[in-house]
């Protein structure tokens, strides 16, 4: 089995496990609305590299909608934990997309999909900078 094949279980695994903790949070009730994304984009990565053809598509559009839905929540997140791991997933994700676009020869729609992501990732940057320099400006610090 070669590592590419490992990878792609491992990710089905660890899809498996997110999904399975959403279910679990569903049936205590405290679901929140996007509590099974990341394990179902993980999962259909996995099955999308593990398969082909049209099937292999099929995921690849359902890993996206779900990586979608991951960013979506990293723009709205409102406490500072989550707008701190938004911020640093966008500052260790942003060399990987300037590599790509720089060495990688990649095709027309692969170059505009690195770049619209770039574009996205620094967005992300500053608005999560703005917002954090926001939410400490309220902190009230005792004075002596």
């Amino acid at each position: 089995m070669d590592s590419q094949t490992v990878v792609a279980w491992m990710q089905v695994a660890v899809g498996a496990m997110g999904l399975a903790q959403g279910y679990a949070s569903w049936r205590a009730g405290r679901l929140s609305a996007a509590a099974f994304a990341p394990g179902a984009a993980m999962m259909a990565m996995g099955i999308a590299i593990l398969t082909s053809g049209w099937v292999s598509s099929v995921f690849w559009t359902i890993a996206a909608i779900g990586s979608g839905r991951i960013l979506q929540q990293m723009f709205t997140s409102r406490d500072r934990a989550g707008m701190w791991l938004g911020l640093i997933f966008s500052v260790l994700a942003m060399p990987i997309v300037v590599i790509e676009l720089r060495y990688d020869d990649l095709s027309t729609w692969q170059f505009a999909a690195f770049a619209a992501l770039g574009s996205i990732l620094v967005t992300l940057m500053v608005t999560l900078i703005v917002r954090l320099t926001r939410s400490y400006r309220r902190v009230a610090l005792p004075s002596a």
